[in-house]
Protein backbone atom coordinates (compact mmCIF):
# COMPACT_ATOMS: atom_id res chain seq x y z
CA UNK A 1 0.00 0.00 0.00
CA UNK A 2 2.87 2.49 0.95
CA UNK A 3 4.51 1.55 -2.62
CA UNK A 4 1.22 2.88 -4.10
CA UNK A 5 1.02 5.63 -2.24
CA UNK A 6 4.38 6.72 -3.54
CA UNK A 7 3.89 6.49 -6.97
CA UNK A 8 0.18 7.48 -7.01
CA UNK A 9 0.69 10.99 -5.64
CA UNK A 10 3.73 12.14 -8.04
CA UNK A 11 1.15 11.02 -10.81
CA UNK A 12 -1.58 13.14 -9.35
CA UNK A 13 0.43 16.40 -9.32
CA UNK A 14 1.89 15.91 -12.64
CA UNK A 15 -1.46 15.13 -14.30
CA UNK A 16 -3.05 18.47 -12.27
CA UNK A 17 -0.25 20.30 -13.26
CA UNK A 18 -0.27 19.52 -17.49
CA UNK A 19 -4.69 19.46 -17.09
CA UNK A 20 -3.93 23.50 -15.47
CA UNK A 21 -1.58 24.31 -18.09
CA UNK A 22 -3.80 23.86 -20.66
CA UNK A 23 -5.68 26.64 -19.95
CA UNK A 24 -3.04 28.76 -20.86
CA UNK A 25 -2.90 30.65 -24.23
CA UNK A 26 -0.04 30.23 -26.83
CA UNK A 27 -0.66 33.38 -28.36
CA UNK A 28 1.89 36.01 -26.71
CA UNK A 29 -1.23 38.73 -26.83
CA UNK A 30 -3.48 37.13 -24.43
CA UNK A 31 -2.24 37.57 -20.21
CA UNK A 32 -0.80 33.88 -19.31
CA UNK A 33 -3.15 34.20 -16.29
CA UNK A 34 -6.00 34.64 -18.83
CA UNK A 35 -8.63 31.70 -18.43
CA UNK A 36 -10.26 29.72 -21.18
CA UNK A 37 -14.40 30.19 -21.10
CA UNK A 38 -14.95 28.21 -24.05
CA UNK A 39 -13.97 26.24 -26.72
CA UNK A 40 -15.16 24.93 -29.94
CA UNK A 41 -15.60 24.25 -33.96
CA UNK A 42 -19.15 25.62 -34.28
CA UNK A 43 -20.51 28.77 -32.08
CA UNK A 44 -18.73 29.33 -29.36
CA UNK A 45 -20.50 31.43 -26.90
CA UNK A 46 -19.52 33.27 -23.35
CA UNK A 47 -21.57 35.26 -20.97
CA UNK A 48 -18.84 37.80 -18.59
CA UNK A 49 -19.48 37.03 -15.25
CA UNK A 50 -17.47 40.50 -14.27
CA UNK A 51 -15.98 42.82 -16.40
CA UNK A 52 -12.82 42.37 -18.00
CA UNK A 53 -11.17 41.52 -21.25
CA UNK A 54 -12.07 39.07 -23.99
CA UNK A 55 -9.76 37.49 -26.03
CA UNK A 56 -10.80 35.45 -29.46
CA UNK A 57 -7.71 32.74 -30.85
CA UNK A 58 -8.04 30.73 -33.63
CA UNK A 59 -6.32 27.13 -32.15
CA UNK A 60 -5.47 26.29 -35.21
CA UNK A 61 -3.69 29.49 -36.70
CA UNK A 62 -2.85 31.04 -33.16
CA UNK A 63 -4.18 33.63 -34.50
CA UNK A 64 -5.87 36.67 -31.98
CA UNK A 65 -8.62 37.65 -34.20
CA UNK A 66 -10.18 39.86 -31.41
CA UNK A 67 -9.31 41.52 -27.89
CA UNK A 68 -11.53 44.23 -26.48
CA UNK A 69 -13.50 44.90 -22.99
CA UNK A 70 -16.63 42.94 -21.71
CA UNK A 71 -18.78 44.21 -19.17
CA UNK A 72 -20.77 41.85 -16.39
CA UNK A 73 -23.48 40.00 -17.82
CA UNK A 74 -22.49 40.95 -21.55
CA UNK A 75 -22.40 37.99 -24.42
CA UNK A 76 -19.77 37.19 -27.13
CA UNK A 77 -20.11 34.65 -29.64
CA UNK A 78 -18.25 33.34 -32.27
CA UNK A 79 -19.86 31.64 -35.27
CA UNK A 80 -17.21 30.96 -38.24
CA UNK A 81 -20.54 29.21 -39.75
CA UNK A 82 -22.04 33.34 -40.73
CA UNK A 83 -20.02 35.35 -42.61
CA UNK A 84 -21.18 38.68 -42.21
CA UNK A 85 -21.28 38.92 -38.67
CA UNK A 86 -19.31 35.91 -37.23
CA UNK A 87 -17.42 37.44 -33.87
CA UNK A 88 -20.77 39.30 -31.94
CA UNK A 89 -20.84 41.48 -28.69
CA UNK A 90 -24.24 41.41 -27.30
CA UNK A 91 -25.77 41.92 -31.11
CA UNK A 92 -22.80 43.88 -32.09
CA UNK A 93 -20.27 42.86 -34.88
CA UNK A 94 -16.99 43.49 -33.16
CA UNK A 95 -15.09 42.20 -36.28
CA UNK A 96 -16.16 40.63 -39.82
CA UNK A 97 -12.83 38.93 -39.99
CA UNK A 98 -13.14 35.58 -42.33
CA UNK A 99 -13.39 32.53 -39.82
CA UNK A 100 -12.55 28.93 -40.99
CA UNK A 101 -15.32 26.78 -40.79
CA UNK A 102 -13.64 23.43 -38.63
CA UNK A 103 -11.08 25.34 -36.96
CA UNK A 104 -11.40 25.39 -33.42
CA UNK A 105 -11.98 28.65 -31.50
CA UNK A 106 -10.89 29.82 -28.07
CA UNK A 107 -12.61 32.43 -25.90
CA UNK A 108 -9.95 33.33 -22.94
CA UNK A 109 -11.45 35.84 -20.23
CA UNK A 110 -9.48 37.93 -18.22
CA UNK A 111 -11.53 39.48 -15.09
CA UNK A 112 -10.37 43.34 -14.25
CA UNK A 113 -10.25 43.63 -10.48
CA UNK A 114 -11.39 47.11 -10.69
CA UNK A 115 -14.43 46.33 -12.52
CA UNK A 116 -16.77 44.79 -9.71
CA UNK A 117 -15.67 47.05 -6.55
CA UNK A 118 -18.01 48.47 -4.06
CA UNK A 119 -17.33 51.53 -2.05
CA UNK A 120 -18.69 51.52 1.22
CA UNK A 121 -19.04 55.33 2.44
CA UNK A 122 -18.80 55.78 6.25
CA UNK A 123 -20.80 59.08 7.94
CA UNK A 124 -19.99 59.88 11.40
CA UNK A 125 -23.19 61.63 12.41
CA UNK A 126 -22.46 63.43 15.73
CA UNK A 127 -25.75 62.69 17.90
CA UNK A 128 -24.78 65.32 20.65
CA UNK A 129 -27.81 67.98 21.02
CA UNK A 130 -26.35 71.35 20.94
CA UNK A 131 -28.75 73.88 22.97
Amino acid sequence: MSALRHFVTPFAGFALAVGLAGCASNNPNVPPNAQMVSSGDEQVAFTAPHHGMVYVVDKNTNKLLYSGNIDKGQSLTVDPSRHDHNIVLDNNTVTQESLNVGHTYQIYFHPDDKGDRHVTVEEHVDHHDHY
